[in-house]
């Protein structure tokens, strides 16, 4: 029971958490080429 309401609960956030993600992650992989720059300089 408790996994059909994991899944149910996914198919509701999923879309939202990707529409973030997809924003979180371009910002998150800025901050890590900077970071790896800032290491090599």
């Amino acid at each position: 029971m408790l996994a059909i309401d994991v899944a149910l609960y996914i198919g509701k956030v999923a879309p939202a958490v990707r529409a973030e993600a997809s924003i979180g992650s371009f910002f998150h992989l800025a901050y890590l080429i900077q970071g790896t720059i800032q290491l090599f300089l």
